[in-house]
Parts: structure tokens; C-alpha cells; sequence
């Protein structure tokens, strides 16, 4: 993995969960309720071969969405990671082609647990990285 490649992990899968986050919190404060969603990944527990910085970063999501979570759920901010496995994307099929299409996620299967946690019957799982896979 080249310099830049390792740079470019980190500015994606951390420093932009950090800013994103960092950017909402005083209007989520101020409104007294919310919440964030951060993409976490499968590979934060079983980093593909070749992956492991990708795999660190994303573990790093999931440790900050508690933190995250135990600092806001006084003020009613609500912080959730949603792990996915292999989702099918462009993305995936130029880095995997071999995965099975029926071993893959739809993106709205993503985006279905993404709105889901957004519920207030969510809460009781707020700080928690949540993992689907098929």
C-alpha cells in the first residue's frame, strides 16, 4: 500500500465520519434529540486479504459510534454503525469480481437497516455497530 493509498483510507473512513459528525452535533444539541448513521463494515472483524487498513478504519468507526453515542445519549443524540458485508456495487465488482451476486447485499437492503435505526424503536440499540450479511 503506497503513502497516498493509506492517506486516502484514512481521510474516507475516518477523518470524514470525524468532520461529518463534528459538523451536525450542535444543531443535534441544540434541537435536544437526533441521529447519526456512520458506514462501518464487515471487515472491521474479518478484513479481506489485502484490506487490513480498510478493516482498522472501519473498527475505528464502529469504537468511535460508541464513544460517539455515550457522549450524546445525554443530550439525545442517538449514534449507530451499520456494518455491511459485501454490498453489490461497481466498487465491489472491480475489487471482488469473483463474489457470488446471491452472496451480496442490494443497496437498499443497506439503506432499509440505515432508515430503520433512524426509528425512535431503535433506541435501545443506539451506540451499537449493527452487522448484516447475507
Amino acid at each position: 500500500m503506497s503513502d497516498d493509498d493509506f492517506e486516502q483510507a484514512l481521510r474516507a473512513n475516518i477523518a470524514g465520519v470525524f468532520y461529518m459528525t463534528r459538523a451536525a452535533w450542535p444543531a443535534l444539541r441544540r434541537q435536544g434529540s437526533g441521529t447519526v448513521v456512520n458506514i462501518s463494515s464487515l471487515a472491521a472483524v474479518d478484513p479481506f486479504p489485502g484490506f487490513a487498513v480498510y478493516g482498522a478504519c472501519k473498527a475505528w468507526v464502529s469504537l468511535f459510534t460508541k464513544a460517539a453515542d455515550d457522549e450524546g445519549r445525554p443530550l439525545g443524540i442517538r449514534v449507530f454503525a451499520i456494518a455491511p458485508g459485501a454490498v453489490e456495487t461497481a466498487m465491489l465488482r472491480q475489487n471482488f469480481p469473483d463474489i457470488p451476486a446471491e452472496q451480496t447485499l442490494a443497496p437498499d437492503e443497506v439503506a432499509g437497516m440505515i432508515e430503520a435505526v433512524c426509528e425512535p424503536r431503535a433506541s435501545h440499540a443506539s451506540g451499537q455497530t449493527i452487522f448484516i450479511r447475507k
